[in-house]
């Protein structure tokens, strides 16, 4: 029996792509050996290559991408024997049992294991055990808990099947009892704050003294980038850290912000189809705006209505229309 051992904070899966060296034919036939447990018809069903195809060494790696994607084969080996393709294919194990231990919601937890496809009988594969865990991340971090974990064991029955055991360390709940931003000065930080803070009810932005919740911090910091956007900071940053306060679940929240420059608008080019028209609007254009107004996205909303009505008034009814800004330090 063999044990195997995977620990997640946040799972990542990778897919190590096998390449096999061989001089290119023409394809006499094609026959898939090793499946046991599947039909060869589902593996026929994704092949792009038929007999009397030319196969080349570009067309493996295409051929065992397709193939891993069924979710079932852990092994490919392709084969040239006498100009006939030979697909030798290794299965993954099915899943024969699985147990969860110190999961307080059972009922939660099986129904995130059907979701998954974790289910007895069906195949095991990596990439089950990633949605899993990312949806149980999901769903815990939702709650405030930051320091949980999974960790899943499975043993090998032999070469057939495999017992699966998931163990679930659910941590503590972080609490944010105060928020820094660093990189503006003590009046815009207060200012920004109680900005923010007057949206709450409606964006369910992050306040002080609450759960530590991840998508309320990734809404926080996209609400602060689309307001200094807004006033014409294109390439502001902002970056989220948090500091942990002895060993009472509580931490201050930092965001470390670069507003950078904020410019200005230089100028408007339309391009178009209809060139008889580019001059009318650009002179339209030019009348409504100060070419060295400070950028905004309130200005962007602005000249994308001149343009659209202008456009309807001369008889075009589907137009659409695509703001690309040009930065130029």
């Amino acid at each position: 029996m063999k044990l195997f051992l995977f620990c997640f904070f946040f799972i990542s899966c990778f897919l190590f792509d096998n390449s096999f060296s061989f001089n290119s034919f023409f394809i006499k036939d094609i026959n898939v050996i090793g499946l046991k447990n599947f039909n060869v018809d589902s593996v026929f069903s994704t092949l792009r290559l038929r007999s009397g195809d030319y196969l080349s060494n570009d067309d493996t790696s295409s051929i065992i991408k397709d193939i891993y994607k069924l979710g079932f084969i852990k092994n490919i080996d392709l084969i040239n024997n006498d100009d006939s393709l030979i697909i030798k294919l290794e299965e993954t194990p099915l899943i024969n049992s699985i147990k969860t231990y110190f999961f307080n919601d059972s009922l939660l937890i099986s129904d995130y294991i059907e979701k998954s496809n974790l289910l007895i009988g069906t195949p095991f594969n990596y990439n089950k055990i990633n949605f899993f865990s990312n949806i149980v991340y999901d769903y815990y971090s939702s709650l405030g808990f930051y320091d949980f974990r999974l960790e899943f064991f499975f043993y090998e029955i032999d070469f057939d099947f495999i017992d699966l055991d998931i163990f679930f360390y659910k941590g503590n709940i972080l609490n944010i009892i105060d928020i820094k931003l660093f990189g503006l000065d003590e009046y815009e930080e207060s200012f920004i704050l109680k900005k923010f803070f007057f949206y709450l009810s409606n964006f369910n932005i992050l306040k002080k003294k609450e759960k530590f919740i991840n998508n309320k911090i990734v809404d926080f910091s996209e609400s602060l980038k689309k307001y200094y956007l807004g006033l014409g900071y294109c390439r502001f940053t902002i970056n989220c850290s948090y500091v942990l306060i002895s060993s009472e679940n509580k931490a201050i929240l930092l965001f470390d912000i670069c507003k950078g420059k904020r410019y200005r608008l230089k100028n408007i080019d339309v391009v178009c189809i209809e060139y008889s028209l580019l001059n009318n609007i650009n002179d339209i254009l030019n009348r409504n705006f100060d070419k060295y107004d400070f950028f905004s996205m309130n200005i962007i909303y602005n000249i994308s209505n001149i343009i659209k009505e202008f456009f309807f008034k001369n008889g075009y009814y589907d137009i659409n229309v695509e703001p690309i800004i040009h930065v130029n330090d």
